[in-house]
């Protein structure tokens, strides 16, 4: 029995629930040729003018809250019980700087998911988005944003996924 409690948690990805880099999911909503918001809830981005919702995507605000540099290597979206997940190999990142991204103790960066997330065969079963370090330490988080994004993406993508796999995507 021992043996088994092992192997579950051994299966499990690491999380650190420290202070150290904390993961916000938001949405992000283009405004200008040059600009986007950043905003918690589907509300508060009804307020931007000429914006149409469905043009709103998905975006992680991650911020190094600790007291030492950290090199974030992977970020993405994950299941329960971290299955299934979703990595982003090469994020687009809102000042085009390197990844994987080192950040000094206070900075921060913002990871733009591409349109096609929206598409994604295993956006119904998203709950949390996640960071990992160099080290291999995880740290997670869920938000509003989060919860809006996936409740209304998610029928779009059940229901292709019945219909079968389109554009590359296989579905599992």
């Amino acid at each position: 029995m021992v043996g088994i409690a092992r192997t579950l948690l051994n299966a499990l990805p690491r999380v650190t629930h420290g202070a150290r880099l904390h993961v916000v999911p938001k949405l992000a909503t283009p405004i200008g040729r040059e600009a986007i918001a950043l905003g918690d809830t589907a509300n508060e981005m009804r307020h931007i003018p000429g914006h149409a919702l469905d043009r709103s995507g998905l975006c992680l605000l991650i911020v190094n809250a600790g007291v030492e540099s950290i090199v974030v290597s992977e970020i993405g979206l994950m299941g329960r019980l971290g299955r299934p997940r979703v990595t982003m190999r090469d994020p687009l990142l809102h000042d085009a700087g390197d990844w994987p991204r080192h950040l000094e103790p206070g900075e921060s960066v913002v990871a733009y998911f591409a349109s096609t997330i929206k598409r994604h065969p295993v956006l119904p079963q998203v709950r949390r988005a996640f960071a990992a370090d160099d080290d291999g330490r995880m740290f997670t988080a869920s938000s509003p944003a989060l919860h809006y994004f996936v409740r209304e993406y998610a029928e779009y993508a059940a229901v292709r996924r019945v219909a079968g796999p389109r554009d590359g995507w296989a579905s599992s």
